[in-house]
């Protein structure tokens, strides 16, 4: 995963935790003012979902430059691929499961692609 996208996943994480605290208090301060404890739990909570969250975000690789990755990879078979469907595609027709014609084409559609 490239820096930048560590950097703003954690920035995020900074955000969404100092917000979810910052609401609990607001809420502790206006409706329950005496019950600080639960306050602090839920916090507590708050940041641990924040973290795993953010932790799993970046395990998984989120982020434009995985869908950029991505792109174009399943349109270009590696060399291996290619000689494998090869291989493949000449037993085949030493078998006579396809015609020469078939053969062709399809050998011509492989190379194509490398």
């Amino acid at each position: 995963m490239h820096a930048s996208t560590r950097i703003l996943l954690v920035a995020l994480a900074v955000v969404a935790i100092a917000a979810g605290w910052w609401v609990l208090f607001a809420i502790n301060h206006v409706v329950l003012s005496s019950n600080v404890v639960v306050v602090l739990l839920y916090g507590v909570v708050w940041t641990a979902v924040v973290l795993i969250a953010t932790r799993t975000l970046l395990a998984v690789g989120f982020g434009f430059n995985r869908l950029k990755a991505g792109r174009g990879q399943a349109s270009t078979p590696k060399p291996a691929d290619a000689a494998d469907a090869l291989a493949e595609l000449t037993s085949l027709r030493d078998r006579e499961l396809i015609s020469a014609e078939e053969y062709e084409a399809k050998r011509t559609r492989i190379l194509e692609r490398l």
